[in-house]
This record gives structure tokens, C-alpha cells and sequence, in this order.
């Protein structure tokens, strides 16, 4: 499961998908309504409709045809129906392309000229003055589909015949087959029983966010679709194309009949490692930038090229790794000197600003639709409606913060119910994946869906302690000097615990007594003794330095909170700040957790936006966030007053 999709859940307040080892459910399909007690278990209806040409207020609907289970592929008249795209081959196509307010019909034409796959736009309903302005490199041709439906407002099947058909929903309603599915969602209308499923879930609502949620324009008696819950079952008329959608919206909430698919990541968002896992070691003390760049590009055989016109002159570097990977040691030496690294196309390494990475990693501009995000209606109290402005400043203080702006030949603007973004496809990611967040709870909302109960269960424990899970040692010492106690620590524990003694002051000491301690409890200990701190990081070494440094080496992670029930029952201790309850989160967690490391200058921040508080920070401090808010939520009943 993907870092930003467990962002997306944390975001809707859920836990909403199955893991891998939950076993699907039956998906039951019912032959009718009428017979629904006698059907068996995954009997199709198909429904059929007439002419393409026909009018769609015109359409009869004629009587259902039968597929027997197993056969739901079978066509059941002469026309090939719709296949899974991601079965076809076409799908898998890689290709680029660059778009700027280009209408829709020559986009369509050139992606279907480039990849030789047989594209077809119909063109009655589109607006006349569709246009695309959408950027991507080196992508399969089914995600390049994807956000090309997206901002057109269409949508797209793979007919039997292998072509893939482009069309609004309205007009593919006649031109597709309708399928009648009926889905057991028992498990989501029960109340809660575990973090799996998080939400008070009622027939209506749940009916009320599909419909909001997927193909929402098209539910209407008159286009021959329905969709009904009763008995604990869902009924749903339409055609396969939103059957899928609806799978994967109901998987959303929680439903363990669907089993969350892997999402195609494009090459310039996946993590690379240039060095192929190379590792080096080395003890450098004051030694010039350049020889450091120079013995790693000797032994891992990697061209690192230094960016001289924007590197600073003079830098020097005192650092001792052992047995480390080269890409980490070098972003741990770039991250102490402010600089970052990037990938060339020829496999080479650059090492330079972090403006200038963004500019050899390339632009790109994308559109994303999010006018029904902007001013909605029915908003409690403590909610701020979106605005043009608000939005713009919400993702730029959340995703890639300080990247915005001319120097980095970045682009943010909004209008028209249309956000256009121009940047790096690793925050395009972020953007898209950010804004469905926004989209899925504020569907939530609406469909009067509510959070069952808070979602603060903490970790089972500090994922610092897990990375050292096994570790103990035993010492006793009196004034003993740091660096002596550090290096006794290495020698008998086998970790790769390193001083940075450029930052930690000289001639600290500790007069600490343990007796099989867990290592990473002993750290902490010696830590607070010497008022420093310590990271791990993904190769299993420890680096102790001062708290400052931890959090300009560490990197900070994006974590987003549901507080609502927070703020329409706070307890006591939040109930008398000037600026309400949720500022008062707020300023609690700035002054008792990692207290002043958060700002600008560590990269980190934390607010409030509509009942979710986002927290930009360390993954340790993200434990001891989701410690105090299940500390709060834990003493609702006793500490709020109605």
C-alpha cells in the first residue's frame, strides 16, 4: 500500500481499503429484484440499448438478458462489449507528449498517431471549445488516458474489438451495455468493529456518495441506470465501465470485496538509486567538498558532476560512515550543506541547489478540475470554504514548500473552477493524490456520511525502536566523555552509531548505569542527558547530533489528522483559547512536542483546514502527535461539557 494513498486515508479520517490478506468477498449478482431470493450467486443481468443513434430520452430498455457465472465476458449481441483496459496490451505503451491549450480532437489524434492504438473520440456532447493542456513524459498510455478523461470530463472503455472509446458519460450510456450488480455491504452498514472500517455508514448516505461520487451525472430513470440499497445489498444499474468505479469507490470506505490494484508510477516519480546499491566508507574531518565528491565517484565508478556556478566555494565536510550506501552518504552530505542531487539521462549524478534540480528533473503543466471544491454549501461552523487563494496556499505550503515561485520556473494559478500547476512529476503526485482528498471527503460530507469514532490508536511503538528491535547493552559510567561512550556503544552493539561532532558541543559527558536496555531506550537516555538527538536511518545507522541538525537531515513527512470530533466536542483544556479549539491543537503540540523545531527553517509546520490538522514533520514526531491526540480523544466523555 503506497505511502500517498495512506495519506489519502488518513486524510478522509478511514482506513479504507482491505490489506492483501483479507479474502475478497462473493461479488453477488442478482438476476432481479423480483427473484432475487431465488438467484444464484453471480447470475449478470445485461441490459442492452438500442441504436447507438437514438436519442437518449428515446432509448427503450429492452428485456434483460441472462449470463451465466463465468461467462460475464459474453456479448449478447453482435457488438463486441467493454473489456478491462488494463487486460490490453495497448495499455502498456509508453509516451510523451506536451500539450498547451490544445483542443481535445487533435490531443486524441496525436496520442493515437504516436502509439498506433485505435482511439476513438466521440464527438457528440463534447463542448466545441474543449482544449487539453497536460504534460507527460515517458508514462503508459493508460495513465496518460486518465488524466486526459479527467480534464475533458469524459470517460473511456476498451471495446471487444481492442479500440478504446472516448465519450461523455451521458453519450456512452447509450452507446454501452447496461449491467445490473448487486453488492453485499453488510460489513459497511454494520456498526464498526475495528480501525478497518471508521464510519457511520446508512443506505441513504451510502447511496448518496455513490452518486456523488461516480459518474454523477448519470443517475436518472430516464438513461435506464439505479442504484438502491436494501437488506444490507446494493443495487446497481449501469454500464461496466462505472461498475468498476463503483468497486473501487465502495473499496474507499472500507468494503472487503475489493482488493486495492497497484498504481502504474511513472518513471520520474519512482525513487531511483544511480549508484546500484554501491557502498563506501569513509572518516572525512574538514576535508574539502570536492575530494569528498571525488572519492565517491572513484569508488562507486559514478560520474558526479559538481553545479559550480551555483555551488558555494569553501565548503567542507566532517563525516564518518561505515559500510553505508553511496546515495545515502551523499544525500546525507548534501542534505548538511544545504545542496541537493539529482539524475542525469546519461546516468550521471549532479550535485547543486534545490531550484536547480527541479529544473533538470523537468516541468510540467497539468489542469485539474476543482470547481465543485470551491464554496460548497451546508459547512459546520469551524469550516473555512476553499477560495481560489486558499487553495493555491494550501498546496504550496503542504507539497514542496519553498519550490514555488520564479526562481524555480514554477507555476500555481487558479480560475474558472480550473488549477493549473506547473512542476515536478513527483509533485504533480502529490498534487493529484492531495486534491482526490480533498474531493473524496467533501463527497463525504454531503452524503451525510460521519466518523465513528476518533482514529488516534497510536503505533505499537516509536519507529526508531523498531529499526533497533533486538539491541541491548549494559554500562555503567560515571562523567564518562561522549565520544568514549558512543564508540563503546558501536563496538559491543554492531551498530553504526556516529557522533556528529562538527554540531555536538565538545566535552560532554554522561554518568548514566543500564542493565540490558534496549538500545534505542539507552540512546534516548544519553540523549537527554546531553540535550541532543538522534535519527535512523534506512540502512540501520544511528547518527546522534543536535535536534536542530535532526530535522535538517531527516526527512519530513506529510501526515494529516481528523480532529473534527475534537472540535465539536472539545475537552476542557481546549475550550478556552482565544481562536477556538483548533488553534488550541495547534499551539499544544508546537509547545510539547519537539518545541522549536517548527517553522520555515526546519522545513516542518502544522495547521488546521476543515477539521484535519497537517502535520509537516519527522516521523518521530509524528508518534508523539498521534500519542496526544489519542490522549485527548481518550478523555472526551470525562473532560467535555455540552
Amino acid at each position: 500500500m503506497s505511502d500517498d494513498l495512506n495519506l489519502l486515508r488518513q486524510y478522509a479520517g478511514s482506513v479504507a481499503a482491505a490489506t492483501a490478506g483479507i479474502v475478497s468477498a462473493k461479488l453477488c449478482v442478482l438476476l432481479a429484484a423480483g427473484i432475487a431470493a431465488a438467484a444464484a450467486v453471480g447470475v449478470v443481468v445485461v441490459v442492452k440499448s438500442t441504436d447507438p443513434k437514438t436519442e437518449l430520452s428515446q432509448v427503450q430498455i429492452p428485456e434483460p438478458v441472462v449470463v451465466a457465472e463465468g461467462d460475464e465476458k459474453k456479448q449478447t449481441g453482435d457488438e463486441a462489449g467493454a473489456t478491462s483496459a488494463r487486460d490490453e496490451p495497448w495499455g502498456n505503451k509508453i509516451i510523451s507528449f506536451g500539450f498547451v491549450k490544445t483542443p481535445l480532437p487533435e490531443a486524441v489524434a496525436l496520442v493515437r498517431e504516436k502509439t498506433g492504438a485505435n482511439i476513438m473520440l466521440d464527438k457528440e456532447g463534447l463542448p466545441e471549445d474543449g482544449e487539453i493542456t497536460l504534460e507527460v513524459k515517458d508514462i503508459k498510455l493508460l495513465r496518460a488516458l486518465d488524466w486526459i478523461s479527467a480534464q475533458a470530463g469524459l470517460m473511456y472503455v476498451t471495446r471487444g474489438d481492442g479500440s478504446v472509446l472516448l465519450a461523455t458519460a451521458e453519450r456512452m450510456l447509450q452507446l454501452e451495455e447496461r449491467v445490473t450488480r448487486l453488492y453485499d455491504v453488510g460489513d459497511l452498514l454494520d456498526p464498526p468493529k475495528d480501525e478497518r472500517q471508521s464510519h457511520i455508514i446508512t443506505p441513504e448516505s451510502l447511496v448518496a456518495f455513490i452518486k456523488l461520487d461516480v459518474a454523477p451525472t448519470t443517475w436518472r430513470e430516464e438513461y435506464g441506470t439505479s442504484i438502491t440499497c436494501r437488506n444490507q445489498k446494493l443495487t446497481v444499474v449501469h454500464i461496466e465501465k462505472v461498475q468498476e468505479q463503483v468497486r473501487r469507490s465502495l473499496g474507499r470506505i472500507g468494503w472487503i470485496g475489493w482488493k486495492e490494484e497497484p498504481e502504474d508510477t511513472p518513471a520520474e516519480v519512482a525513487d531511483d538509486d544511480p549508484f546500484g546499491g554501491k557502498k563506501v566508507t569513509f572518516d572525512f574531518v574538514e576535508t574539502p567538498f570536492t575530494e569528498v565528491v571525488a572519492f565517491v565517484t572513484e569508488k562507486t565508478g559514478v560520474n558526479i558532476v559538481l553545479d559550480e556556478e551555483v555551488l558555494p566555494e569553501n565548503r567542507e565536510v566532517t563525516l564518518k560512515v561505515g559500510d553505508m550506501e553511496a546515495s545515502i552518504a551523499l544525500d546525507w552530505i548534501c542534505e548538511a550543506l544545504d545542496l541537493h542531487r539529482g539524475s542525469k539521462e546519461d546516468g550521471s549524478v549532479v550535485v547543486t541547489t534545490r531550484p536547480r534540480v527541479l529544473q533538470l528533473r523537468g516541468m510540467f503543466t497539468r489542469v485539474y478540475n476543482v470547481a465543485d471544491l470551491l464554496n460548497p454549501d451546508g459547512l459546520p461552523k469551524w469550516y473555512t470554504p476553499l477560495t481560489p487563494e486558499s487553495l493555491m496556499k494550501f498546496i504550496t505550503n503542504t507539497i514542496a514548500p519553498g519550490t514555488w515561485g520564479e526562481e524555480t520556473a514554477t507555476l500555481i494559478k487558479c480560475e474558472n473552477g480550473k488549477l493549473t500547476v506547473v512542476h515536478a512529476e513527483k509533485v504533480h503526485e502529490k498534487v493529484r493524490r492531495l486534491l482526490e482528498a480533498h474531493h473524496w471527503v467533501e463527497r463525504m460530507r454531503r452524503a451525510g456520511i460521519k466518523e465513528a469514532v476518533p482514529k488516534f490508536t497510536p503505533p505499537p511503538e516509536d519507529p526508531r525502536k523498531k529499526k533497533l528491535a533486538g539491541k541491548t547493552t549494559t554500562f555503567s559510567t560515571k562523567e564518562a566523555p561522549l565520544p568514549d561512550l558512543v564508540a563503546f556503544l558501536r563496538e559491543t552493539t554492531e551498530v553504526n552509531i556516529i557522533l556528529d561532532q562538527e554540531r555536538v558541543p565538545p566535552g560532554l559527558q554522561a554518568t548514566l548505569k543500564v542493565y540490558e536496555m534496549e538500545l534505542s531506550t539507552a540512546l534516548d537516555k544519553i540523549c537527554s542527558v546531553c540535550r541532543l538527538e538522534y535519527l535512523v536511518r534506512d540502512d540501520g545507522s544511528v547518527l546522534i547530533t543536535t535536534p536542530e541538525q535532526v530535522f535538517q537531515l531527516e526527512q519530513s513527512r506529510v501526515k494529516i489528522y481528523n480532529v473534527e470530533y475534537l472540535l465539536e466536542k472539545p475537552p476542557r483544556r481546549l475550550q478556552n483559547h482565544p481562536e477556538g479549539p483548533a488553534a488550541a491543537i495547534v499551539d499544544l503540540i508546537k509547545q510539547t512536542i519537539a518545541p522549536g523545531t517548527w517553522g520555515e527553517e526546519y522545513r516542518t509546520s502544522i495547521r488546521h483546514h476543515n477539521g484535519r490538522l497537517i502535520v509537516v514533520h519527522v516521523p518521530g514526531t509524528h508518534f508523539h502527535v498521534l500519542k496526544l491526540l489519542h490522549s485527548l480523544s481518550g478523555n472526551q466523555k470525562a473532560d467535555t461539557t455540552e
